[in-house]
């Protein structure tokens, strides 16, 4: 029987979305470096109902369970008392937990809210926090004819929160578990391809019951190949992920740009610049322009010497004015005179993003792209035109992204 985690985020501010939930997004990592694979991820609002509910069903359907926030002093603070009726055991006050509280009021009088924190579910075990008031519990519960479940509370506040899991949860874990299974994931990213066209041609991939699993995600035109390789050790899980990799470029290899949950299309235009020892710098005509920007942000100023945004026509008259393009230059000229000023290797300009206006109701724009790149190497500039539409929010980053892929493809080819 596989073995799974669930965690929870227990607090309205989560509910609400006042709160990003960083802590669930850190501790399933933690329980994949455990050889642990996190099926489920639970928020529930401060309501003692609700809570015993979620509690419940997470004990019915998970082996190891880390709720984190509602251990504080307060009323709307339930996690011990819900924890408590979910598993029909009796709260009693942990002497051992009231003295480390009272610590942290040397001089002046204890409120007597506080004494709330040291309440543990009875046969509870205390989790040390140094940092706070709040300590956590650590509680098995009995399930007739299955492995028992293992519960582990936790403060909300995630310095407290990642402290309490390395010293004390992980730790913990590792005795119950004994043999020790390996999880690792590893991202294969991708561009230039519709997800459904991805499906197809990677299919048998994506099956669930395949080892490892694969799944498959989109951000704003990019895809996420991910694979999830469940072993007995590090190496186990890389010979497998190796495969899946191998397998996936020679289907959908000239989609793929990089590897990595953070490696973007800038990363690897820098890689490859980088590799040829060559500089770059590029101009884009619209508003939302986003190639200047993502490159600027990897910081090589020694491979990317910068770009011109020109939102509008006056900014375009004034550029051709200082360029000395013509009023009616084309994109092949805007290039070939920027790489110029710019003392740069190639050049890429990116002709033009759409105007989005706020509150005018345009939920679908679309506009005539023009993707154009010059280099002192190609005796002619290469370039490709298009039409490309969608929602406000996607289609800048659609195009920025066309833009540097167009230029990667350009820069592998020659």
């Amino acid at each position: 029987m596989t073995i799974c985690a669930e965690v929870i985020a227990i607090g309205d501010e989560i509910t609400s979305g006042s709160r990003l939930d960083t802590n669930s997004q850190w501790l399933a990592s933690q329980f994949g470096d455990l050889g642990v694979r996190t099926l489920y991820h639970s928020s529930v609002g401060d309501d003692f109902d609700a809570c015993v509910d979620v509690f419940r069903i997470a004990i019915g359907r998970s082996d190891y369970i880390v709720m984190t926030g509602g251990l504080g002093p307060t009323q709307d603070d339930l996690t011990r008392k819900a924890i408590a009726a979910a598993t029909d055991r009796p709260i009693e006050i942990r002497q051992e937990a009231l003295d480390h509280i009272q610590s942290f009021f040397v001089g002046r009088e204890m409120p007597d809210r506080n004494r709330l924190q040291a309440e543990f579910p009875q046969g509870s075990r205390l989790i040390h926090n140094p940092h706070g008031t709040a300590p956590g519990i650590d509680l098995t519960v009995e399930r007739p004819g299955r492995p028992d479940c293992h519960v582990f509370c936790l403060p909300g506040v995630p310095a407290e929160m990642r402290q309490m899991w390395n010293a004390g949860v992980a730790v913990r874990m590792r005795e119950l578990l004994g043999v020790q299974r390996v999880v690792r994931q590893h991202v294969v990213k991708c561009f230039g391809v519709g997800e459904s066209d991805m499906e197809s041609r990677i299919a048998d991939l994506l099956d669930r019951k395949q080892t490892p699993q694969v799944g498959i995600t989109v951000n704003r035109a990019t895809i996420s190949l991910r694979i999830f390789a469940e072993g007995s050790d590090e190496a186990d899980c890389q010979s497998q992920i190796d495969r899946v990799t191998e397998s996936l470029r020679q289907r959908v290899g000239e989609f793929i740009f990089g590897e990595g949950d953070d490696f973007e299309l800038q990363d690897a235009i820098i890689e490859l610049l980088d590799r040829r020892r060559e500089t770059l710098c590029c101009v884009e005509h619209g508003f939302n322009s986003l190639a200047d920007t993502w490159l600027s942000a990897c910081e090589r100023p020694d491979l990317y010497r910068g770009g011109l945004s020109l939102s509008d026509q006056r900014a375009s008259n004034r550029w051709r004015s200082v360029l000395g393009v013509p009023q009616n230059g084309s994109p092949e000229q805007w290039t070939a005179e920027v790489m110029e000023r710019f003392d740069a290797d190639w050049a890429l300009a990116i002709d033009g993003y759409p105007t989005i206006v706020p509150g005018e109701g345009k939920t679908n724009p679309s506009s005539d792209i023009r993707l154009v790149v010059t280099g002192r190497k190609l005796a002619t500039p290469r370039s490709i035109t298009f039409h490309m539409g969608g929602h406000p929010d996607v289609l800048p980053p659609r195009i920025g992204k066309a833009g540097l892929n167009f230029l990667r493809q350009v820069l592998l080819a020659n």
